[in-house]
């Protein structure tokens, strides 16, 4: 009969408690009921199968029961023994696995699994894949407290971000609103701050109102200004007076707007400094009122470069006429001045 294993000839076989023997020669056998308990082979050498045979044997080499075809090449799967064994699960219909053309150590789906190579996964879904360490699939994720670390990015949130480098810290829990497109321009390593309550910031290249009372340290008014009501500066409001007694006076940038009072006995001089060594604002205005006998000539310190006008009895050097007169120098240019008053 035909022998659907190809088994050599002189093998014993046990088949439900029956010893068959297959003697040697015969090459085919068929056994058309067969009910195994027990099926026994002597291990042998691989056989050498006709191409197209299939092979059922006991290796005597590696102690294994392999199942082998023969298709010009030798071609087989081995199982194991018990310690070893690969059990193959009835499938509920015919299924194909495809083993990889290399030597290679398969995965598992009961436990994790480290691949070595680079894996391209298909079809796989996001159950689970949350957290540390884990794949993002969605285009559009929601990511909880992410560290991204050195990110680049064109938009956050729709808000657009342009190329370079640059850091924006901000206190935590605090918030910072912008409404309009703004600008701001400086120079590195400058520190700007900010009143502590809601206020409106001023600008300096137009007029402003201020409603509220400012404290302005050394201000230089270099233009007209309009005194409104009462809570002005005092220094604009009220002359503080400045007295003199020296034999001889030039005056100082305090000056301004101030009444510079002298007291000598004697005569003496008042000097009007050059704008490069005191830059007393156009429009500058100092009073000067002689108190004491002597009697007090205002001139130029450098007359070569400052230029004092007057109605007096000499213009660029006009005198107070007695004591308790008093004049006004007004500065309207650079290095020239105006007196009037009681002069002569």
């Amino acid at each position: 009969m035909p022998n659907p294993f190809n088994t050599q000839g002189g093998t014993n076989y046990i088949v439900s408690g029956i010893l068959a023997v297959i003697a040697a020669g015969i090459t085919s056998a068929v056994i058309t009921t067969l009910s195994v308990s027990t099926l026994q082979m002597t291990e042998q050498a691989a056989p050498s199968a006709a191409s197209g045979k299939a092979v059922v044997y006991a290796d005597s080499t590696t102690h294994n029961l392999d199942v082998a075809q023969n298709n010009g090449s030798f071609k087989s799967l081995t199982l194991g023994p018990a310690a070893g064994q690969v059990t193959i699960a009835g499938p509920t219909a015919a299924r194909t696995l495809t083993i990889p053309d290399a030597s290679a150590t398969m995965a598992r789906t009961d436990a994790a699994n480290t691949f070595t190579g680079h894996q391209t996964i298909e079809g796989v879904t996001s159950t689970g894949a949350t957290g540390t360490n884990l794949l993002v699939f969605a285009t559009s994720p929601t990511l909880t407290t992410p560290n991204i670390g050195v990110a680049t990015a064109t938009s956050i949130n729709g808000n657009t971000i342009t190329t370079g480098t640059g850091t924006l810290t901000l206190g935590a829990g605090k918030t910072t609103t912008f409404d309009h497109t703004s600008t701001f321009t400086t120079t590195d390593s400058q520190t700007y701050t900010f009143p502590t309550t809601s206020a409106t910031i001023a600008r300096t290249d137009a007029g402003q109102t201020f409603t509220g009372v400012q404290a302005f340290t050394s201000p230089t008014i270099s233009t007209t200004c309009s005194l409104i009501g009462d809570t002005i500066n005092a220094k604009l409001q009220h002359l503080a007076e400045d007295t003199t007694t020296a034999a001889g006076y030039t005056l100082v940038l305090a000056d301004d707007c101030e009444v510079v009072t002298v007291n000598t006995a004697g005569a003496n001089t008042l000097s009007i400094p050059t704008n490069a060594s005191v830059a007393f604002p156009v429009g500058t205005q100092i009073t000067v009122i002689q108190k004491g006998a002597g009697q007090w000539t205002i001139q130029a310190a450098n007359s070569g470069t400052t230029t004092v006008v007057s109605n007096g009895g000499t213009a660029a050097q006009p005198k107070l006429r007695a004591q308790y007169s008093a004049c006004t120098l007004w500065k309207d240019a650079t290095d020239h001045w105006y007196v009037f008053g009681d002069i002569q």
